[in-house]
């Protein structure tokens, strides 16, 4: 099995310092502060990463910033928001899991849904349903965008900036910042 890495961020996204844990050592639990990782898992290439960002972004604190090296997807996330207006955020998130459940024929239970604490909804659908447990690549960004427009079809408004390689989503169990 690979090892595989996630960028954890404390209280503040503006405070990223390319803090890095392996996968199999982070547990998340709940905790009274704002924890945010990596959608992504990294290869251990991200450990060398970490020290040549230092002198490329010259600065004193390593950053995950413009990596570009293999990736792992462990859920392909749907990231549905509406800003001010949640209950379209509702519907459209309950309709992309109709469409999800007729093209796909996947059970309601095989995905993750929960409220992102701000404007709308995250879906995830855990890796194994599509075959990639093992598969890392550095073109997981292009082929989750790929999945995902296959899945809405045009027909929904997503935010596809999450699949920026170094994109971060609020820990499981952790406190909202608001």
């Amino acid at each position: 099995m690979i090892e595989k890495y996630i960028e954890l961020v404390y209280d503040d996204v503006s405070h990223r310092v390319g803090r890095v844990e392996k996968v199999s050592d982070w547990k998340p639990k709940k905790v009274d502060r704002v924890v945010y990782t990596s959608i992504f898992h990294y290869s251990s290439s991200i450990l060398n990463y970490l020290e040549l960002s230092k002198a490329k972004f010259n600065q004193n604190s390593p950053t995950v910033k413009e990596y570009d090296g293999d990736l792992f997807m462990p859920y392909l996330w749907i990231d549905i928001d509406f800003k001010d207006n949640l209950v379209k955020a509702v519907n459209m998130t309950r309709a992309i899991i109709e469409s999800i459940n007729f093209k796909y024929n996947l059970p309601y239970e095989s995905m993750i849904i929960y409220f992102s604490g701000g404007k709308g909804f995250h879906i995830g659908i855990h890796n194994t349903v599509f075959g990639g447990e093992e598969f890392m690549t550095p073109h997981v960004k292009a082929i989750a965008r790929n999945m995902v427009d296959d899945i809405i079809q045009g027909r929904f408004v997503v935010d596809y900036k999450i699949y920026d390689t170094t994109r971060i989503f609020r820990a499981p169990f952790s406190r909202h910042q608001s």
